[in-house]
């Protein structure tokens, strides 16, 4: 055999190493990629995204869709909307959280306004189904940041608590658009996914939950969430069984003051607070007004709902 001249052989390892790598880099995702069971993080891996729930957390979500995306109605904010419900896609999203995340097409009239979906199987009882959901637009030229921010910042946070856990239910976490000035497209039969695999036991739908500062300080008062329900009985119990674990007071509103369209996802909660002269939903609903440790103690709180409600047998 000749011998191969110092030369020759360099120039070999130059060129010949880098392109070998780069197959075996090529070769190894795409066996990653198709190898049947991998079409998301395992257990183990989801664990490590799980983190608590936090205020700093919180007011990041908050502040991030509130001013850096700033208004993001559908009719007059189109462009900011798309940004919003990629933020929350991103949140979710496997690099963060660990999630498979569906994004679930859906129209409003003519525009195009897709729900987002992560869902945490359940073991036992996977067919029956807890939804956690909160709109991620806003009112028309309105920061959005307690209605419906908050929401959004608490279904992401609670999700987070979550990834990797076990319960008998599945959890289905949904980000939904909404067009607050027309109560009809509140709709959340078109927001949540139909699927034959699962029966929606319940839908919790969080609104705006964050408490705001008064003269310098916050409410010495307590000031309760509202749960507004379309099952009586149902919400009378969670009311119940919610003060009881958690400490924090509800009230059940009348079935009448519901103007949510939920006649195909029966029951549905929607929880808010409860607050007077609220800026909710207004020019100035914007992060600095509102108490962000009080809020965090609600989401903490919310988490263990959703953690009961999703292990039926606890309840």
């Amino acid at each position: 055999m000749p011998a191969i001249s110092q030369p020759k052989l360099f120039r070999f390892l130059l060129v010949g190493l880098p392109v070998g790598l780069g197959i075996t880099v090529i070769i190894a995702l795409v066996l990653y990629y198709t190898e049947p069971g991998r079409n998301g993080p395992d257990r183990d891996d989801a664990l490590r995204f799980a983190t608590p729930v936090t205020e700093a957390d919180l007011n990041s979500a908050v502040t991030r869709l509130s001013e850096t995306v700033g208004p993001r109605s559908l009719s007059a904010e189109p462009e900011a909307a798309v940004r919003a419900r990629k933020f929350v896609q991103s949140s979710l999203g496997a690099e963060n959280m660990g999630y498979n995340v569906d994004v679930f097409p859906r129209k409003i009239g003519e525009v195009e306004c897709p729900s987002v979906i992560a869902v945490l199987p359940g073991k036992g009882r996977s067919q029956e189904a807890v939804v956690v959901a909160a709109p991620y637009t806003s009112s028309i030229g309105s920061p959005g940041a307690g209605r419906s921010a908050s929401g959004i910042a608490a279904m992401v946070s609670i999700a987070r608590a979550l990834t990797g856990a076990e319960f008998q239910r599945t959890i289905q976490f949904v980000a939904y658009a909404a067009e607050v000035a027309e109560p009809a497209r509140l709709d959340l039969t078109g927001a949540i996914r139909a699927s034959e695999n699962y029966t929606n036991v319940a839908v919790l739908n969080f609104s705006s939950l964050v408490f705001p500062k008064r003269d310098g300080g916050i409410w010495e008062v307590e000031v309760p969430l509202v749960v507004y329900s379309n099952d009586e009985a149902l919400g009378t119990a969670v009311a119940n069984r919610f003060a009881r674990t958690t400490g924090l007071r509800l009230t059940l509103a009348p079935s009448t003051v519901v103007k949510h369209d939920v006649r195909s996802f029966l029951p549905t909660l929607t929880f808010e607070a409860d607050i007077t002269d609220s800026p909710a939903g207004s020019p100035a609903d914007v992060a600095d007004v509102y108490d962000f440790s009080r809020f965090a103690q609600t989401v903490q709180k919310l988490q263990k709902l959703v953690e009961r409600m999703a292990n039926p047998d606890s309840i």
